[in-house]
């Protein structure tokens, strides 16, 4: 059954008209004038030039495919629903409220048992709880604290993971006789996945360079300050590289005797008329093995009309609508090469040049480097960095950096004191995890890992 609305009406500019508001003053950057409107054809042409079949990268040292769903829960975690949920309260910090609940009285709150333990659901067909959500047995609905960590499999699949991750920590403390099981267990569990969202995701999607700034001194631009909320530019741009990481399928196990390949609509939880059985359980190593695709200006069909939106409109129009008040990529860009040189000479940032649009999808449209929307031009910026997508460039990397460490540094229970420390340090604020990862025989270097957290799970 589809929740999928009709679609909204058109402004003037030909987008859709989407609810939410975004706001006037962007933190990151404050004293910038949104890029100028494009036409509606153009928008138009940009939309069918960037939808088309994708083929599956060769293997290598890309981005896992793991990332892309990690990336998406991490940005419901910090980013208000500005479309199907829009009265869903949402925190700037990274404190796991859409495990634990967002504060606010209307938010919804997620089931425990007594000992403080989260409830979760199974898949038809498994004999265990342990494979799903708990959901409600009426109208399957997720009983969870932010809902859109089940608009499709895969984050689902992903969030039932972080609260077993949960559950296992209370059940050792219940068994120790730990004084309150449920805050020993909610603080390893905030410190995991901050530990998992800067030493897993961002490592992976960011320059070095960038990456050392931001686990050394934390971020350059915001501060306590200028971090009231989440910065537009990172919501409504920046963050949203990863609709072009999305594959159009995916091997989701191979533990039932054959390779069953999804393909991406099917794991829209809104496009199916049956549930989710216990074959499609998501086995993260063999997801682990799949590289996502690159960051750049291309989006998989599957993304041509999404069902998490609320309307019918692409994930192109949806961004571009929804960032239509936002600087151009070249004016934020040039911003930080002028007001912070040396964190532009340490990530290697200068302004892109006409150039820059000679190759790629949208090389045929009539667009201009220095008024392309701040979504497109850090997806073009990746494609055309040293890194060919495989990583954001410059400007990309600096504005998810920033937010990342910052949102993490806002938290009371923030790791941002112990990044710049030694692994020993970090496997001491994580109780039994930390006890766990002390034994394991994987190089420290790469820090901790969304594996990590599954593999930890299974030992218990």
């Amino acid at each position: 059954m589809s929740f999928l609305l009709q679609m909204p009406p058109l402004a003037d500019d030909g987008l859709p008209q989407l609810c939410g508001s975004p706001t006037d003053i962007d933190p990151l950057f404050p004293n910038l004038n949104p890029a100028p409107t494009l036409d509606h054809i153009l928008y138009q042409d940009i939309r069918g030039h960037m939808l088309s079949s994708r083929h599956i990268p060769p293997s290598g040292d890309e981005t896992s495919a793991i990332a892309t769903y990690l990336g998406q829960m991490i940005a419901h975690e910090i980013v208000p629903s500005s479309t199907l949920f829009p009265d869903l309260e949402v925190e700037r910090t990274m404190n796991l409220g859409s495990l634990y609940g967002h504060s606010g009285p209307h938010n919804p709150r997620p089931p425990f048992d007594a000992a403080g333990r989260f409830i979760i659901g199974k898949l038809p067909g498994d004999q265990f709880l342990g494979s799903d959500l708990p959901r409600d047995c009426y109208t399957g609905r997720a009983l969870i604290a932010d809902p859109r960590n089940d608009e499709n499999h895969l984050v689902s699949q992903m969030h039932t993971t972080w609260l077993r991750f949960h559950n296992c920590l209370v059940d050792h403390a219940t068994n120790n006789s730990k004084a309150k099981p449920f805050e020993y267990a909610k603080e390893i569990t905030i410190k995991a996945f901050q530990f998992v969202a800067i030493t897993d995701f961002l490592f992976q999607v960011v320059d070095p360079a960038v990456y050392r700034r931001c686990t050394s001194t934390g971020p350059h631009i915001l501060n306590g300050d200028s971090f009231d909320r989440i910065p537009d530019s990172f919501a409504f741009a920046g963050f949203r590289f990863g609709h072009s990481m999305v594959r159009d399928s995916y091997t989701l196990n191979r533990r039932y005797g054959r390779r069953r390949i999804h393909k991406m609509p099917d794991l829209f939880a809104a496009f199916r008329d049956e549930p989710f059985t216990v074959e499609e359980i998501v086995d993260w190593h063999t997801l682990d093995q799949q590289p996502a695709h690159k960051i750049d200006c291309g989006i998989v069909n599957a993304m041509n009309k999404p069902p998490f939106d609320g309307s019918q409109a692409s994930i192109v129009e949806i961004n571009l609508a929804q960032g239509r008040h936002l600087p151009a990529g070249y004016d934020c860009a040039s911003f930080i090469a002028n007001d912070y040189p040396d964190l532009a000479s340490d990530a290697g940032l200068t302004p892109l040049n006409q150039d820059s649009l000679r190759t790629g999808r949208l090389h045929s449209l009539r667009l201009h480097i220095e008024t392309l929307p701040l979504w497109l031009y850090v997806l073009q910026e990746a494609r055309v960095s040293r890194y060919a997508g495989d990583r954001l460039g410059p400007l990309g990397g600096i504005i998810v950096a920033e937010v990342l460490s910052s949102s993490v540094k806002m938290s009371p229970h923030s790791i941002s004191q112990l990044l710049p420390q030694s692994f020993d340090s970090w496997l001491n604020s994580l109780g039994l995890f930390g006890e766990f990862l002390g034994r394991s025989a994987r190089p420290r270097r790469y820090g901790i890992k969304f594996l990590d957290v599954v593999e930890f799970i299974q030992s218990r």
